[in-house]
């Protein structure tokens, strides 16, 4: 007689149910998740850190265009222009990184509060971010640098172009005229009476525009500066112990080549060994059948 088994059945599958579900979590893919998330940190450093090369080479381009100008007599329109047009140029190029290693600081703060976070991989991260800021507030620092001493510069040949124009005057009567937001100083203090003067004095006035133009760009960057600077000294700590870090690290990797090496080395040794063991050892078994075989030979 065939037996009812209907009840049995629904007290197992009833049994399943109630019974409490198990997920089973491979640690091996939350460390490639880890991994690949340290790459694409890694990825977007390293692009903030080209871009912050292609800055720097925008500042010394400029350097280099502002040197040829102090060096004309004349100045074409098109050359003020191209000049205007670098200085705007590099602001942006800073606007535009700022916010990008702002959101590369979040991330790797982000990921410290993270509970699968690992000693190592915070280190690698933080030393990288730490690295953009230090090298972009370099470049911002380069890039003030060269615009004071291109005001210094023109200053003093706007001195001496008054001189020229027969207009001497003391380094404090040039430098309130420098610092002064109007044309108007010139024309007021100096009256010249030839024509070569006015022409002369004329290329002082652009010059002393040109001053005006570096001086808002200064202070643009001021915020800048400040909120770079700011950045760069959240993590007092870690950043004077960047430089050791990474000094640190470079030794490590040339002792690790060398222990390489040594291990190759080795490693050839131990083989080239063995084989000479083994071709001894098949000598002596073979001198051993030759004896033997000599001894055995003549009795039979």
């Amino acid at each position: 007689m065939t037996r009812d088994r209907l009840r049995e059945l629904q007290e197992r599958a009833r049994a399943r149910q109630e019974a409490p579900t198990q997920i089973v979590i491979d640690p091996q893919n939350l460390v490639n998740d880890d991994n690949a998330h340290t790459m694409d940190i890694l990825n977007q450093t390293e692009e903030v850190r080209q871009s912050i090369n292609r800055l720097e080479d925008r500042i010394k381009d400029l350097n280099h265009k502002q040197t040829a100008i102090l060096g004309k007599t004349i100045v074409s329109s098109d050359q003020k222009y191209e000049l205007e047009r670098a200085i705007d140029e590099i602001k942006e190029h800073i606007k535009a990184l700022r916010p990008r290693i702002r959101e590369i600081d979040v991330n790797v703060r982000q990921y410290e509060k993270s509970e699968h976070a690992t000693v190592a991989q915070l280190r690698i991260r933080k030393n990288r971010c730490e690295q953009l800021k230090m090298r972009l507030q370099e470049v911002l620092h380069l890039f003030n640098n060269s615009q004071v001493e291109y005001k210094r510069r023109v200053s003093r040949r706007v001195k001496k172009q008054l001189d020229m124009a027969g207009q001497t005057l003391s380094a404090d009567d040039v430098h309130h005229m420098m610092e002064s937001n109007s044309e108007e100083v010139f024309y007021r203090e100096i009256n010249p009476l030839s024509a070569s003067a006015q022409t002369v004095l004329e290329d002082a006035t652009n010059r002393h525009n040109e001053i005006l133009r570096v001086e808002r760009s200064i202070k643009e960057l001021n915020d800048i500066f400040l909120e770079v600077y700011e950045l760069v000294h959240m993590q007092d700590g870690l950043v004077n112990n960047i430089a050791k870090n990474v000094e640190t690290a470079a030794e490590y990797t040339k002792e690790g080549n060398v222990m390489i090496n040594r291990a190759v080395t080795y490693k050839k040794q131990a083989q080239r060994k063995t084989i000479i063991c083994i071709m001894v050892a098949i000598g002596i078994v073979v001198a051993l059948l030759l004896v033997i075989l000599i001894f055995l030979l003549p009795k039979s």
